[in-house]
């Protein structure tokens, strides 16, 4: 926990190498599971984001302990994923859903409370995302 004042971040688009000014859903998670969460957010497409799985150092040396910090980093984001899936299955009861999402809602939660294993949340997220929609869109449709 921080105590005392926080100073505020700003993310700055400068140059030719920088243009995120907003992250895509798969990417928040990861940012708020790891305690960085962006300044803003779209809910446009996000089905090429994927969590670091190795060092990404071109043309320079690998530290030793990059691996280890790549690890708890995703694995912040495996239990963010699962906290996350958990909350919004929760939220969406019958009053809150399509009637023609209600089954794939029960198979969600059902799936991902069969003790699969860590990653099965973010493994269901991550496919969810592949879909090549933008998240507007799905949740637009899911909640009509």
């Amino acid at each position: 926990m921080v105590s005392g004042p926080v100073a505020p971040r700003t993310e700055i688009a400068v140059g030719d190498q920088t243009k995120k000014m907003a992250s895509c859903l798969p990417c928040t998670f990861f940012m708020v599971a790891t305690g960085y969460p962006p300044n803003s957010i779209h809910l446009g497409r996000g089905e090429s984001w994927a969590p670091l799985y190795a060092p990404y150092n071109p043309g320079g040396p690998t530290e030793v302990n990059e691996p280890g910090v790549i690890r708890d980093l995703n694995n912040a984001w495996y239990d963010a994923c699962a906290k996350f899936l958990t909350a919004g299955l929760q939220i969406l009861d019958d009053d809150h859903i399509a009637a023609d999402h209600r089954a794939s809602r029960d198979a969600a939660r059902t799936y991902l409370t069969s003790n699969k294993g860590t990653t099965v949340a973010a493994t269901l997220i991550l496919d969810a995302v592949s879909m090549h929609e933008s998240e507007t869109d799905r949740i637009n449709r899911t909640l009509r």
